[in-house]
This record gives structure tokens, sequence and C-alpha cells, in this order.
């Protein structure tokens, strides 16, 4: 096991073994995390990213460097509109934001996007992070609440310094753009860095982007190609394309053209129109 300030790989397998519990072990999501959080933090984070489950039985499986350290089997039961209600009523958090995601979409109860955001906003003030987040998006898109882009960075950055990948690679986009604080690309690349060490894709796309151009950052191909792999291990099509172009200049790589192809052809088959562009340069 790493200690904290070192890279950790994560894998977190959830799989679904039916309402009863008796069906064959199906797996529906894959999460591969890298991490600097030391050991017990890393456990102890396991759920924080955690699908929304249907009700039923399910397990999940947790790997450090591909060796498999523990599972656990839970139920999930799918809460009443009053319950949550009830458990809001006590200052549950977590309760305030469910209640807050119904009434906005309309899921379970009558829709009422005005409710719906004073539960959010509850949740935010009670410190949730995942709250904090949502209320700050609320206020940046301006649909249900008067849009203010100051207020929302504000929101989103309280997530940010609690740990939010979101909210970090978000804080990252708003330096970098300078929207509702001033503009500062090191403050950009520092919050980009903490989001792509908790594996938020965009993000460790981004940070390989800023080592291939220099921006911000010492011009660095290995550590590119390192955050990079990273993204393209999720199935980020872009990151997979730079991949293939540090492979076919050999930057920071061993040039290999068969691999570059390989990539491009990856890539492409993801949408990726400027890898398309690639292989058709390449004859391929």
């Amino acid at each position: 096991m790493t200690s904290g300030g070192s890279l950790t790989k994560l894998e977190v397998k959830w799989s679904y073994l039916g309402p009863d519990g008796k069906a064959s072990e199906q797996e529906i999501v894959s999460k591969r995390l890298v991490t600097t959080q030391s050991s017990m933090e890393l456990y102890s984070n396991i759920f924080r990213e955690s699908p929304l489950f249907l009700r039923g039985h399910y397990r999940v499986k947790w790997y450090v460097e591909g060796k498999e350290q523990g599972r656990t089997d839970f139920i999930v039961r799918k809460p009443t509109i009053k319950e949550l209600e009830k458990r809001g009523a006590t200052g549950d958090a977590a309760a305030l934001l469910r209640l807050g995601a119904a009434y906005i979409s309309g899921q379970d109860v009558k829709a009422d996007p005005e409710k719906g955001v004073q539960y959010t906003k509850q949740a935010a003030d009670a410190g949730l992070p995942l709250a904090q987040y949502q209320y700050g998006v609320l206020l940046l898109k301006g649909e249900i609440l008067e849009q203010n882009e100051a207020e929302a960075v504000q929101w989103i950055r309280k997530a940010a310094e609690q740990g939010d990948a979101k909210a970090q690679y978000d804080l990252g986009v708003f330096y970098r753009e300078g929207m509702g604080l001033v503009k500062g690309m090191t403050e950009s690349i520092v919050w980009t860095r903490k989001a792509a060490e908790q594996s938020h894709t965009l993000a460790q796309c981004n940070l390989g982007i800023h080592y291939v151009e220099g921006l911000g950052v010492k011009q660095d191909f290995v550590e590119a190609g390192k955050w990079l792999t990273f993204a393209a291990e999720q199935g980020n099509a872009q990151a997979v394309f730079l991949l293939a172009e540090l492979y076919e200049e050999g930057n920071g790589v061993t040039k290999d053209r068969d691999e570059a192809v390989r990539l491009y052809r990856k890539s492409a088959d993801e949408g990726f129109e400027p890898a398309k562009a690639a292989l058709e340069r390449l004859g391929q």
C-alpha cells in the first residue's frame, strides 16, 4: 500500500446481484481512480462516488495496483418522499439533497423546482460537498435561480475545498477562463491536478495537455503521457488521440508508428474526428 502523497491506482467494481441477491454477479460499473489519499482516506471514501442504484442487492470489490483488497455486499431500498422529509427535518443533509433533486426533476413527487432549490440550499448550508456543488451549478445555469456567476463560484469552491472532484475541475476551468474570479493559470493547474488525482477524466486529459503545450507548467512529455494514459484508460477519446500523437512523434515515449495507428484507430472508433483525419493522413 502506498502512503499519502504518492499515486495509488485504485479500481472499484460494482455488481448487481439481482432483487433477491441470488442472481449471477453482473458488473455494472467499474471505475479506475488515481489518488494521493492515504490508505485510511482511500478506503473511507470508496463509496463517495458510487453510482445511483435501483433497489436490490449489490456487491462492491476494490483493487489496489491490480490486487483485490476487499469486497462487501449491500442492499439498496429506495426511501419514500415522506421518509426523506422526515430525515430532512432532523437536518440530514443527504436526505435534503435527495429531496431537492426529486422536486426539481419531478421524480416520485409533483415537480416543484423552487422547493427543490430550497432543499438543495439547506443541504449546501449543512456543508454537504455535493449539495454545495449542485447549488453552485444551479446559480451558474440561471434556469431556476437568477444567474449569479460570482456566488456560483463561491459555492463550487466550498465543494472543491472539501474534495469534490467535479468542483475541483470546474474551479480549475474558472481560473483558466477568469469566470467569477481573477484569471490565474497557476491556480487553474492546482485545482485541475487535484481533480485529476481523484480520477476526473477531463481533468486528467487537460493536465496532460498542459504538459504537452507547456501551459502554466514546464513542458514535460513524460508527465503528459502519464496523465493522458490515465484519461485514455477511462475511455477519453481525445486523450487516446493525444497519446497517439506522442507515439507518432516519439515525444516522451519510444517512437512507434504501429502503436500510434492503433491509438488513432481506437480514438476514431469513438467518433473523434481529428483521429479519423490522422488515419487518412497516414494512409490507414
